[in-house]
């Protein structure tokens, strides 16, 4: 598996990015998903994965993703 080097963009904790990384997610996964699904994955808080969200969301804003 590789890692989506653009997670270390957003600005989020390092050991986050790390669970994103370690998790599989790519910043169109990560937009893709409910955030739910996201803290379900990495078995985190709801309210994190909100934060991790939105804050791929501010600095990803013009990307497309299916």
């Amino acid at each position: 598996m590789t890692n989506d080097n653009r997670i270390s963009l957003i600005k989020i904790s390092r050991g986050l990015k790390d669970a994103l990384n370690n998790a599989g997610f790519t910043i169109e996964s990560i937009l893709g998903n409910e955030t739910s699904k996201i803290a379900q994955d990495l078995g985190i808080d709801e309210y994190v994965g909100k934060i991790i969200f939105t804050e791929t969301k501010k600095e990803f804003a013009g990307i497309v993703y299916v």
